[in-house]
């Protein structure tokens, strides 16, 4: 949903009537004259609220089927997202550490009463 909403916005304002800002993603100097209009760093702003919420929910997923434990995702979660790739890069150290990839996980143990 959110990808779909990111791009009906991009392809709104790139269409729009309204003048074009000179600028370019090659220098910091064009994205600064990118981001002096409020439509470029709206579609900017859902860019990185979209890529880090994907990011976070694949960080939460894998680290439950790798059975990382939660509280250390979760300092990786908040580097996401306050730096996109640096809390993925955080998280894939921690789960190089710290998952338990291992055949017996409770996923494909067979179930027992309790006490047996």
């Amino acid at each position: 949903g959110f990808a779909v909403l990111y791009v009906f916005w991009t392809v709104l304002i790139l269409i729009s009537s309204e003048p074009q800002p000179e600028g370019d993603f090659f220098t910091l100097d064009g994205l600064v004259k990118l981001f002096a209009s409020h439509d470029y760093v709206f579609v900017g702003w859902v860019h990185y609220v979209v890529f880090d919420l994907c990011v976070g929910r694949f960080e939460v997923q894998d680290a439950q089927r790798s059975r990382v434990p939660h509280l250390l995702v979760v300092p990786c979660l908040f580097f996401t997202l306050m730096s996109g790739p640096m809390g993925l890069l955080l998280y894939g150290a921690v789960r190089h550490f710290f998952a338990r990839d291992d055949d017996t996980s409770e996923e494909q143990a067979p179930l027992q009463a309790p006490g047996k």
